[in-house]
């Protein structure tokens, strides 16, 4: 997909890895289009400078300040932005962005290779240059109600494009499609919220991940004892420790051992979370209802 996408982009430029202050250079000085693949080596959510200049480049007018020969200077980040990589990506980088899930070919049709030269997309390329000289766009297109904040940020630019093509119809349908089926940020944040819960109700430090779940299955009306998976395409089943560990990767958060707080000799250790961990994603997604649960029945954690 990144190589179609560099045949038809503006000043693209394709790498599997990059640093700071390539970005700086490509995007304030270049305008490049940037296509990088294997993020999931960058390892975002430990590179928070190279994680803020990717968020910070979603608005007009992003940028980062940096001291040069002695004086700050600010560095334009604003660029269109492709990345690619296997699992998931930090919560507020994929909230910015429009996220296209892709699969290995499973051999049931033919594919045809792409090498990176084909006369159509030159083609293609050369009406879409000519297009960009003489459109224009609407800024502030009418978007679908389903649509809302950073979500509608996203699309508003693709349906502004799609409405000058004749395409606008087809382009509302697929931005309603994609915001059914994308609702990361809502169940993980949820996620939190229920965890920060359990562990003000047991008013431990640990808990182990069998626990943890099982709290979690306990919640009245909470989705975890019903889970479908992300997109809710899966059968329906009860939250488990694997699921759990998939829904706070993307917040840094991994399961470790855990020790009982009491331990001696005979003790046993398990896989499990300590409260440290979720302390800066409560702060950074939690802070609208931080008011600590004081009950110690899991069961009626939500009407507290």
């Amino acid at each position: 997909m990144l190589s179609v996408i560099e045949s038809l982009a503006a000043r693209p430029q394709k790498t599997d890895a990059i640093t700071p202050a390539a970005v700086y250079h490509l995007i304030d000085r270049e305008h490049r289009t940037l296509l990088i693949d294997e993020v999931d080596n960058a390892d975002l959510a430990q590179n928070g400078r190279l994680r803020a200049i990717y968020n910070s480049g979603h608005r007009y007018g992003g940028g980062v300040t940096l001291m040069q020969r002695g004086r700050p200077h600010k560095y334009s980040t604003f660029a269109p932005l492709a990345l690619a990589a296997i699992g998931t990506l930090p919560l507020p980088l994929m909230h910015r962005a429009v996220v296209i899930p892709m699969a290995r070919h499973d051999g049931r049709r033919p594919l045809r290779r792409y090498d990176g030269l084909d006369s159509a997309l030159n083609a293609a390329y050369a009406l879409l240059l000519r297009w960009t000289r003489d459109v224009e766009l609407d800024a502030d297109p009418e978007l679908p109600p389903d649509l809302h904040n950073r979500l509608a940020d996203n699309w508003r630019p693709l349906i502004a494009i799609a409405d000058a093509c004749g395409w606008g119809d087809r382009a509302r349908e697929a931005a309603v499609e994609f915001a059914r089926s994308h609702h990361d940020e809502d169940c993980q944040v949820l996620l939190l919220r229920d965890i920060r819960a359990v562990f003000d109700a047991r008013i431990v430090d640990r808990l182990a991940s069998a626990v943890l779940v099982a709290d979690l299955h306990a919640i009245d009306d909470a989705m975890w004892s019903e889970w479908r998976g992300l997109r809710g395409g899966h059968q329906m089943h009860r939250l488990s420790q694997n699921d759990l560990a998939m829904l706070l990767a993307p917040f840094g958060i991994r399961p470790r051992t855990v020790w009982p707080l009491n331990r001696t000799a005979s003790s046993k250790s398990a896989k499990g979370y300590y409260r440290s961990q979720f302390e800066a994603a409560w702060r950074a997604y939690c802070a609208d209802d931080g008011t600590a649960s004081q009950t110690s029945n899991v069961r009626h954690l939500r009407n507290v």
